[in-house]
């Protein structure tokens, strides 16, 4: 997905999204394989490599090149095609469709129904369920080049372990 704002000349830019974490990655003239990112090779879900699944017995994964892209992975590896991650937009598409229903249909209702954002949340959760919840993580001696990257390798690592994770606000 390519994202373009402003005067652009011989180059372009582009913004990547992990559709398993959310993390973006922005850059001018790099590829996927600059960060570290996989794409399903039958459904374009674009990830990141840490997100891969279900190794060959070598330890490896089946990668492709198609059309002079990079980083192309067979889909048993993929998360998405796995079913190991459902997106957000899989379980619409699957909530309209068990309720026979189209997604413009459920857009015309939602304006039709509410007169802002507030009202609709109010809807969906409730004034009653709505907390403010600060987390706190508790990682130490993450070494890295910069405050950035050492923030987004302990982000990783909480991920992976949300027993690092305290509740320190609550209302």
């Amino acid at each position: 997905m390519k994202f373009r704002s402003g005067f652009v000349s011989n180059s372009s830019s582009s913004s990547y999204i992990c559709e398993v974490c959310g993390d973006t990655f922005e850059t001018w003239d790099e590829g996927i394989s600059h960060f570290n990112l996989v794409m399903c090779r039958d459904y374009e879900h674009l990830f990141c490599e840490d997100h891969r699944i279900n190794p060959n017995d070598d330890g490896n994964y089946t990668m492709y090149e198609i059309e002079n892209e990079e980083n192309r992975i067979d889909s048993k590896h993929c998360p998405i095609c796995q079913l190991e991650h459902v997106t957000d937009f899989m379980a619409l598409m699957y909530a309209a469709k068990r309720l026979n229903v189209t997604v413009e249909s459920l857009k015309r209702d939602i304006s039709e129904d509410f007169e802002n954002y507030e009202q609709f949340d109010d809807y969906i959760f409730g004034e009653e369920s709505s907390f403010d919840v600060e987390l706190t993580a508790h990682v130490h001696g993450i070494k890295a080049g910069n405050k950035e990257l050492a923030h987004k390798a302990a982000r990783e690592l909480v991920v992976k372990n949300p027993m690092m994770l305290d509740i320190t606000y609550c209302e």
